[in-house]
């Protein structure tokens, strides 16, 4: 017995070190790869950064079978897969490949299983804050995302407002916010659904958030009720009445005014619904207040110009920075602004953003062009291209926006 007893030992200390030098190897291949990933995140080379996870992915599924058959091996596997997955699903989500999302979604469900319940829906109601219920929930609310970008007739916003919310309920007064539970992901989730032209659903949650008493970043969800009622009334203006429209933002943006400075928020959204809300203003009063109405507009837009500008030499849609070896597609007409393939190019010319907005380069481009000419002109020509560039701007507002005929009168106010 005692000769049995010590084979016994030998073959399970011999069975642990296998274990160890097969934890070892998958985790020190996965550090490296992650460590090859975050330092091309830090110089912002995001297509690199998503071949390094693709690498590691495929590298996983060769050691699925062996780590299941290990003691703790379906743990460790479980840690490895789903950092992988949330990293790549947040970098395609990054750089607008939301059809890459949907994809890298489907891959990691058809070919991994956690605790024996498909990934799905259910997991957002999960109150469990471990890691790997974390993980798994911002994969779900970026696949949510991804189906609302490409119009998927699945998609569901409903869910990512409710998760958004509780996350942000649940937090200690003093809490310092994370991704999950804090303004990134509230920031995207505004963003999504302002694309999709869901307002009403944007407005609603705002509100609730405001009565919030441990919200810390109360403005931003102040900044974005403002962005929301402005883009509302540009899209849906016909639906209510101009006169509960204007008194509603008038009184909303004055409040934001007497509680902070418009100049200290460089939210570029909020920039772009300032310059159309004065531009709508200009017909109520006489020409003085016009021009007024005018100036403001033209200063706004020339601050989204400005941010524009700064980052002329990354991709203007996942904003990667360039590098020596890649082809820099720059837009023929403006000249400024450029992109890492042409697919990206083709995204943002008609729906996607001037950085932060929702507004396609199609309808912004000659207001850069006139931008990139008064900037290039010869002092003597400096004043006339300055004319220019604000008649491009007053344009960009009229016809680019199509607020010509949607602009506030004096008959709309004081009707009953």
């Amino acid at each position: 017995m005692g000769k049995k007893g010590k084979k016994s030992r030998r073959q399970q200390a011999k069975k642990v070190d296998t274990d160890n030098v097969i934890f070892d190897n998958v985790s020190s291949r996965i550090c490296g790869l992650l460590d090859l990933t975050n330092a091309s995140a830090v110089k912002e080379l995001y297509s690199d950064c998503a071949t390094n996870l693709r690498v590691g992915i495929e590298f996983i599924k060769t050691k699925q079978k062996v780590l299941c058959k290990l003691e703790y091996g379906p743990n460790h596997l479980c840690k490895c897969v789903l950092e992988l997955y949330r990293y790549l699903i947040w970098l395609e989500d990054r750089r607008y490949n939301y059809q890459a999302v949907v994809e890298v979604y489907n891959d990691l469900k058809d070919n991994f299983l956690f605790e024996d319940q498909k990934i799905g829906k259910d997991w957002l109601e999960d109150d469990d804050m471990d890691q790997s219920t974390a993980d798994i929930q911002q994969i779900q609310v970026l696949y949510e995302f991804a189906l609302v970008a490409t119009k998927n007739g699945n998609s569901d916003t409903s869910c990512i407002c409710k998760f958004l919310y509780q996350q942000l309920r649940a937090l200690p007064v003093d809490a310092t916010l994370n991704y999950v539970n804090g303004v990134e992901l509230l920031g995207m989730t505004e963003n999504v659904l302002r694309a999709a032209k869901k307002f009403d659903e944007v407005i609603d949650l705002d509100k609730k958030l405001l009565f919030l008493p441990n919200l810390p970043e109360r403005l931003k969800a102040k900044v974005s009720l403002a962005v929301s009622y402005v883009e509302r009334y540009r899209e849906e203006y016909h639906l209510r009445s101009k006169k509960e429209d204007y008194i509603l933002i008038n009184n909303f943006l004055y409040h934001i005014r007497d509680n902070y400075t418009f100049n200290n928020i460089r939210n570029p959204s909020f920039k772009l619904a300032l310059a159309q809300w004065h531009y709508l203003c200009h017909k109520l009063s006489d020409e003085k207040h016009k021009q007024l109405c005018y100036e403001l507009s033209i200063s706004n837009i020339e601050k989204i110009v400005e941010n524009e500008w700064t980052f002329k030499d990354y991709c203007s849609t996942c904003t990667q920075a360039p590098t020596k070896d890649d082809v820099k597609y720059v837009c023929s007409g403006c000249r400024v602004s450029c992109y890492c393939s042409i697919d990206h190019q083709r995204v943002n010319w008609r729906k996607n953003q001037v950085r932060g907005t929702c507004v396609g380069h199609e309808t912004f481009c000659p207001v850069l062009k006139a931008y990139r000419k008064w900037k290039a002109a010869a002092k003597e020509n400096k004043e006339r291209m300055r004319r220019r560039f604000e008649r491009e701007c007053l344009d960009f507002l009229a016809y680019g926006l199509r607020l010509e005929k949607k602009c506030f009168e004096l008959e709309d106010i004081l009707a009953e």
